[in-house]
This record gives C-alpha cells, sequence and structure tokens, in this order.
C-alpha cells in the first residue's frame, strides 16, 4: 500500500510481505511473554495475552476452535476464545501439559509438581476424575480411541481410558515429548536416551532410532512415518526417516525449543532462541519473526472455508 498525497507525490513508506491462509497460530511462551496468535505467515503477532504469565504447553479443541493451556508460574489451567476472549480459568498448581480429548467432551490436564492428571469437561472446565499418583508428567498425547497418553520423568508411559490405566509401560529413559505418528501410531522422545520410540496404538513398540541425537527436547511427525526432532544439543533440527527411524536429514537452528507439523498446510513451525519460523517438509525456510521472550511452542488450528 503507498499513500498518495492530496497535494501530489508520494512518500517513502516502510514496507512488510505477508503471505494469507487459513492457519491461526498460537505461541506459547514460557518466560513471560504469554499467548500469542500470529499471523498465517508468522511474521506479526495478531494479539497476546496473559503477558507475565509462564505457559507450557498448548492444546486447540478444532471443534469450537478455543485453546486450552497451561501456565505453570501460576498453576493454572485456561480457555480462550479465538478472539482472545477468557472462558474458563481453574486452579492446578504445577500446570505441566494439556491435551484435548478426541471425544470431543474432555481435556485433559496435568501437574508436574503435584504427579497429578486430570479429567475435565470442555463444556465448563468442570472436574470429572483424577490421578494423584502420576508421577513428574512431561507431556500428554490424545489417544485417537479417546483417552490420553501420560509419560512421566520416572520412565513410564501410561494410557488412560474410561478413568483407569488401561496400559502403563515402564522402562523408558526421560521421556519428554509425545506426538502422533501416521496412521494411529504415535512417537516417544527420550531424552536421556537421545531416540526417539515408535508404538503402535496399543502401546506396543514397533520401532526406534539409533542413538544420533544430543540433548533432544521436543518432536513432531513428519507427516509420513519419520519425526522431526528439537535437538539444542545439536544446535538445530533433526528430521528422523523411514521404518528404523534413521537420521536423514539436519537442519540448524540454533536454540531450537519446540517443532510442530501441521498437517494442513504440511509445514513445520520451528521455535527458539527467541524466533518463530515456518518451514517446508523438507526444512527449507518459508517465513518467520522473532517473536516472544522464550517460546517453546506453536499450536495450529486452520479457519473453516467459507461456504
Amino acid at each position: 500500500l503507498e499513500l498518495e498525497l492530496r497535494a501530489g507525490g508520494r512518500p517513502v513508506t516502510a514496507w512488510d510481505a505477508a503471505t494469507p491462509g487459513s492457519a491461526i497460530p498460537w505461541l506459547v511462551d514460557t518466560d513471560g511473554g504469554g499467548l500469542a496468535r500470529l499471523s498465517p505467515d508468522a511474521r506479526d503477532v495478531v494479539l497476546r495475552i496473559g503477558e507475565g504469565l509462564w505457559f507450557l504447553d498448548a492444546a486447540i479443541d478444532t471443534a469450537t476452535s478455543r485453546i486450552w493451556s497451561v501456565d505453570y508460574r501460576e498453576g493454572k489451567l485456561y480457555c480462550h476464545e479465538m478472539t482472545g476472549r477468557q472462558r474458563h480459568r481453574v486452579d492446578l498448581p504445577g500446570a505441566r501439559a494439556v491435551a484435548v480429548d478426541s471425544d470431543g467432551e474432555n481435556v485433559w490436564a496435568a501437574s508436574f509438581g503435584q504427579g497429578r492428571v486430570e479429567r475435565r469437561r470442555m463444556s465448563d472446565a468442570g472436574f470429572a476424575w483424577a490421578d494423584s499418583a502420576a508421577g513428574f508428567v512431561e507431556a500428554l498425547l490424545a489417544s485417537p480411541f479417546t483417552g490420553v497418553w501420560v509419560c512421566n520423568r520416572e520412565g513410564t508411559l501410561r494410557l488412560y481410558q474410561d478413568d483407569a490405566r488401561r496400559i502403563e509401560i515402564e522402562g523408558l529413559d526421560r521421556p519428554v515429548a509425545l506426538a502422533s505418528g501416521s496412521g494411529s501410531e504415535f512417537l516417544v522422545l527420550e531424552r536421556a536416551g537421545r531416540r526417539v520410540r515408535r508404538f503402535d496404538p496399543y502401546g506396543i513398540p514397533i520401532g526406534m532410532s539409533p542413538r544420533v541425537l544430543g540433548d533432544p527436547v521436543d518432536l513432531c511427525s513428519d507427516g509420513r512415518r519419520g519425526a522431526w526432532v528439537a535437538d539444542p544439543g545439536r544446535g538445530g533440527l533433526v528430521h528422523l526417516g523411514g521404518d528404523r527411524l534413521e537420521e536423514e536429514a539436519f537442519v540448524p537452528f540454533p536454540g531450537a525449543l519446540g517443532v510442530t507439523w501441521d498437517p494442513a498446510d504440511s509445514l513445520l513451525w520451528v521455535v527458539g532462541d527467541r524466533r518463530v519460523e515456518i518451514r517446508t517438509a523438507d526444512g527449507a525456510f518459508v517465513s518467520g519473526s522473532t517473536t516472544g521472550a522464550r517460546p517453546i511452542k506453536v499450536a495450529v488450528v486452520h479457519a473453516p472455508e467459507s461456504p
């Protein structure tokens, strides 16, 4: 856009690039930056809420486009509309992780400090059930068959369904992140083990990467059977592919803390070192900006198409 004066002439103006799209990305900041809704190309902040709080995780209910988030510092579970209007706020001291159940009726939240996993009603955030002996929970992942997978620092992986522990797997080497894989498979990142494990939907191990990672902290699917891993120990993103999850590519990204796969656009969202970037499925840079104090994760939903 250019400004043309009534008297004639066009003053020098700044310019900015923009890539429109249906993506509605939310940036989670763990050092006082709060929640920031970004433009679809990650170049600008559309709105920011909860400044001064320490958000560690977020999950989006795609049916209502509401975002659920957890604030570790104040010990809260929040639900916000896409406009930023707060819908629910409940106490959860030491809040660490959140996941939206595939049943469309429940949201799961976990407290690292209390060793607790809670199921709450999505309609009003009311309490429904809890396990107060879940350990130091690191991550949650909604199961495609309802319920939630939970991993804790002690090396245990559990599936909760129908208010009970249905599956329990021990012996993992400090699992810190979970991600959906192809089909109904899911992936587990072992930070101390420096590798990724693949499980079928019933918790049966069906693959494991070599110990090629440095100090991995997050992972996501690559849209096929592989994974992208945020590995600040290696100084970037590591792509593990194929049935054997072998290293196929490395993309420099100093201070990488979080990586999210957007299946609708087949793009990666990467955060860390005060930056958020969009990259293609092979790791090539698309766009991004410097924003946030310590961004740790991006959650993405897409606006419905107009009739």
